[in-house]
């Protein structure tokens, strides 16, 4: 599980991108999930929640993605 932690100064509903309808939406309306393959926090609308189906293949498809996006560096070294 993640946790997000937002400094004192950090404003905190900046909008963020939902990886399954692609839609910015404030940091207040969404969940964590996995990782970009940079190693940035991921995040999805909360409303995705009530569909658990939609809301496990989507978080599956992003991984998948995300592993792609990785290989290229992995055979590099």
């Amino acid at each position: 599980m993640s946790v997000l932690v937002l400094a004192d100064n950090q404003p905190g509903n900046e909008a963020v991108l939902c990886v399954i309808c692609l839609q910015h939406v404030p940091l207040s309306e969404v969940t964590a999930g996995s990782l970009y393959a940079d190693g940035h926090q991921a995040f999805a609308c909360n409303t995705h929640l009530y569909d658990r189906t939609r809301w496990i293949n989507e978080w599956a498809a992003f991984d998948a993605t995300q592993r792609q996006a990785l290989q290229p560096l992995q055979e590099e070294r």
